[in-house]
């Protein structure tokens, strides 16, 4: 009797009369009709669909996506299992982009006081230019004038003296001999020569006849 319902339970449609005898047990089985019988059938997944990349460069995203459609589910069988739709990155180049520049540098002068070169540069970051983009026109560095403060110089003494008569054209006479502060002339806040610039003292010259 178990074999035979377990036959039946495959079948769709089934039409039984008669005695079944199973251990000794008669069973009286009157006609019926088995019918919309159903067995269940599990999921299983279909093909992968996969769409194009969402961007022509840099990074973008492909989708694949996939149906529980081969078969579908029914009467009760197992979904498919796992996902379905899965997401990677992709990338089909660097973009074009044109190179700008970005700021200038403070200006460095090549002295620390008075005149000398200044040097300021900049970059072509403002963007970087990628793929087949243009870079930047122009040059990235710039030379120009710096004017600073006057450098501090102390001033020292030259080694010219001169010796002049006021009295007398020979013998014995006052005379005076000078100096300049001029080697080099003090500038800006340097201190200037010491001592005086004239000195007086007497002279001597050839006999007077």
């Amino acid at each position: 009797m178990r074999d035979l319902l377990d036959w039946a339970a495959l079948q769709t449609k089934i039409s039984i009369t008669g005695k079944c005898i199973d251990f000794g047990i008669v069973t009286q089985i009157k006609d019926f009709v088995m019918s919309n019988c159903t067995i269940p059938v599990d999921g299983q997944w279909g093909s992968w669909t996969t769409t194009s990349c969402s961007k022509t460069c840099g990074n973008g995203i492909i989708h694949r996506n996939r149906t529980c459609n081969n078969p579908s589910t029914s009467d009760g069988g197992k979904d498919c299992q796992g996902v379905d739709n899965e997401m990677t990155v992709c990338n089909l180049g660097d973009c074009r982009v044109d190179g700008h520049w970005g700021l200038w540098s403070s200006v460095r002068c090549s002295v620390s006081c008075g005149h000398g070169i200044g040097i300021r540069a900049r970059r072509c970051d403002n963007p970087i230019p990628t793929g087949n983009g243009n870079g930047c026109v122009g040059s990235d560095i710039e030379r120009k004038i710096c004017s600073l403060e006057k450098c501090h110089i102390d001033g020292q003494w030259a080694s010219l003296v001169v010796c002049e008569m006021f009295s007398v054209f020979c013998g014995h006479g006052l005379g005076i001999r000078t100096r300049r502060c001029d080697n080099p002339i003090p500038t800006g806040n340097g201190n200037g020569c010491v001592g005086s610039d004239i000195e007086r003292k007497i002279c001597s010259l050839e006999k007077c006849y």
